[in-house]
């Protein structure tokens, strides 16, 4: 709203300039009598003063009015950006609400609203709703007179300016010499042309690293002296990097700045979209040097790196395991803290991993969103869809490296293995026995708890093992799902049918 040669409802006008004041005297101005008698100053130019079967009486004022029947109101100027002023002044009683639906406004009360585009101080993040106010904040972490751009409104040093007002200017007189790419800075050339050098004439004085950009080891340094100089105005949470603090900002203002030009999906940082336009554009920029594969994202070519190198650089500090990835290491530590920050909604049941509780999930909504495109059976788990498309596929990916037999799923290879090595990691509490399954284990220890848990539906009868349930069913079923491919004979067990085959086979 602009302040300046404006009129108010009732035809006063503002003075062109006035600088934060209160004045208890107002120009003499004509009366003009309402339809009930009363009076009110002003003119007829025009609307005038609203009126209700009480005789009450409401008067907007533009900004800086103030009423010869009311006496001392302070009458509001400033001169602040990226505020919208809008003032009310209720002379009698409040039964009117404001147009901006507010709640009900007081007698002889003056309501102020604004709308306000918060800008943060880059150095401390502290936030200001007046440019003004922010320019003359900086200059205490600066020292040095400011200025404001007039193409971009970005707040420079008065020195700086000439440079800055290069990035408006579509002139780019500095070109690299290798590659014959164009700047508007000299620096940017200069810290350009070292990526064809390879000159990196910062070095960190903790660790020796070395870096191309002034910037980068200031930034760098940091992670030595645990500086953490921009602070979250909202939670007060402190970060080493200005730009960690603007993406976090998003976090509490929900802003999402980045949107995808193929699904309009947002996102709230750049990096996230440019991640999730290759799903749609298929690019796989990064590719391993020892095996050819091509990945969409450069940290999963960098784990993937790690399966060819052996690298594990995340060592646990309680049981001295490594680990090849961060998350992986995350999720361990949890074993020994016993952190579950997951929980389920539905039944308040806790989980150490985020992925175990979208599986867990599936239990409640009933969603098996795998589905088997050779039988169109559907699973909860991916996992279980991969080792089930095998029974279709054939396929035995998982290799004895003693007997060279193969196997679908990798479980079965480990317990196979043991018979080779002998090793039986599971033993009984009971009588110490050893086992090279933990279902066999679980099976032994029945036998001495008594535990039959298998029931039949029709007989009743208990199981200890929940196969010899599923056989002794087809008892009173009388189903055979076993048929011999020579001869058509079917049989209810699969031991009975195996060795019937070896009769033709020979």
């Amino acid at each position: 709203m602009n302040l300046h040669n404006t009129y108010c409802l009732i035809g006063a006008q503002v003075p062109k300039k006035r600088a934060l004041q209160r004045t208890t005297k107002s120009p003499e101005r004509p009366e003009v009598q309402t339809s009930s008698g009363d009076k009110v100053t002003g003119n007829t130019k025009n609307s005038g003063p609203e009126t209700d079967g009480n005789n009450d009486v409401k008067a907007e004022r533009s900004h800086g009015e103030d009423d010869n029947n009311q006496p001392n109101l302070e009458t509001l100027d400033c001169e602040r950006e990226y505020l919208t002023h809008n003032i009310t002044l209720i002379t009698k009683k409040a039964t009117n609400r404001c147009s901006n639906n507010c709640k009900p406004i007081e007698r002889n009360t003056i309501t102020r609203h604004r709308q306000r585009q918060i800008v943060l101080c880059d150095y401390c993040g502290k936030k200001f709703t007046a440019k003004s106010s922010l320019i003359k904040h900086l200059t205490h972490h600066t020292g040095k007179e400011l200025w404001t751009c007039d193409y971009c409104g970005k707040i420079v040093n008065k020195n700086s300016m000439s440079v800055h007002l290069k990035k408006h200017s579509s002139e780019k007189p500095f070109e690299c010499s290798y590659c014959k790419k164009k700047f508007t800075h000299k620096q940017t050339l200069t810290e350009h042309v070292r990526i064809h050098t390879g000159e990196k004439p910062f070095e960190c004085n903790y660790c020796k690293k070395k870096f191309t950009r002034k910037t980068h080891l200031t930034e760098h340094l940091r992670i030595h002296t645990g500086e953490k100089p921009f602070e979250c105005s909202y939670c007060k949470k402190k970060f080493t990097h200005k730009q960690t603090l603007t993406e976090h900002v998003r976090i509490h203002t929900g802003e999402k700045p980045f949107e995808c030009n193929y699904c309009k999906m947002k996102f709230t940082h750049k990096q996230t979209l440019t991640e999730h336009v290759k799903i749609h554009t298929g690019e796989k920029p990064f590719e391993c040097s020892y095996c050819k594969k091509k990945f969409t994202h450069k940290q999963t070519l960098t784990e993937h790196v790690r399966i060819h190198t052996g690298e594990k650089p995340f060592e646990c500090n309680f049981c001295k395991k490594k680990f090849t990835r961060k998350t992986h290491f995350t999720e361990h530590l949890r074993i020994h803290t016993g952190e579950k920050p997951f929980e389920c909604s539905y039944c308040k049941k806790k989980f150490t991993h985020k992925q175990t509780l979208t599986e867990h999930v599936r239990i409640h909504t009933g969603e098996k969103p795998f589905e088997c495109n050779y039988c169109k059976m559907k699973f909860t788990h991916k996992q279980t869809l991969t080792e089930h498309v095998r029974i279709h596929t054939g396929e035995k990916p998982f290799e004895c490296s003693y007997c060279k037999k193969k196997f679908t799923h990798k479980q079965t290879l480990t317990e196979h293995v043991r018979i080779h090595t002998g090793e039986k990691p599971f033993e009984c509490n009971y009588c110490k026995k050893k086992f090279t399954r933990k279902t066999h284990l679980t099976l032994h220890v029945r036998k001495h708890k008594g535990e039959k848990p298998f029931e039949c539906s029709y007989c009743k009868k208990k199981l200890t093992r929940k196969t010899h349930l599923t056989e002794h069913i087809r008892i009173h079923t009388g189903e055979k799902p076993f048929e011999c491919s020579y001869c058509k004979k079917k049989f209810k067990h699969k031991q009975n049918f195996t060795n019937h085959v070896k009769i033709h086979t020979g």
